[in-house]
């Protein structure tokens, strides 16, 4: 472990092996860390394409899959209110770890906590996990059924979701 504290943040909807990735991931960089568990604060300002469960059903998954990974000791799940959580407060933060789709917050957070002259924390970006369609796992994916949470296709819809794709993509470059 590399580092005293990392800082990671999420929805956990639909809690999926690219979460579980995520989690193990933060606990081989660092001693602690702390995850900032989106509540329905910070939902109702974020446009999600999907719909997503209570805030205590997403802690319970959390903190069960913690004490699976006996981590538990080693983790602290904060509600996360706004897209910052403690990372503009709490000086003593080492590592910030985010997903190719949150770098940009990522980034920003870097900048803001530069300019209120709080201590540098490190940006590692992790990788994303594939279904085994090779598109990203996501929850959006799972709650449309197109896969499962270990990400495996459900036939069926996969088949519709490239159907849609097709059209999409037909739509556009025709107009």
């Amino acid at each position: 472990m590399e580092y005293k504290i990392c800082v990671i943040g999420g929805t956990f909807s639909k809690f999926h092996i690219g979460h579980l990735y995520f989690l193990r991931r933060a606990l081989s960089l660092a001693k602690e860390v702390i995850i900032g568990l989106s509540t329905q604060v910070l939902l109702d300002t974020e446009r999600k394409r999907h719909p997503v469960e209570e805030y205590e059903s997403r802690f319970r998954e959390l903190y069960v899959t913690l004490v699976k990974l006996n981590a538990l000791n080693r983790v602290r799940i904060l509600p996360l209110n706004d897209p910052y959580g403690p990372l503009l407060k709490e000086n003593k933060l080492d590592v910030l770890l985010v997903s190719k789709d949150t770098v940009r917050r990522g980034e920003k957070i870097i900048r803001e906590r530069a300019k209120r002259g709080l201590r540098e924390v490190r940006l590692i970006v992790t990788e994303t996990v594939l279904a085994e369609d090779g598109k990203p796992i996501s929850s959006e994916r799972i709650w449309r059924g197109i896969i499962d949470r270990n990400g495996k296709v459900r036939r069926t819809l996969y088949l519709k979701e490239v159907l849609d794709d097709l059209i999409s993509h037909l739509i556009k470059n025709t107009y």
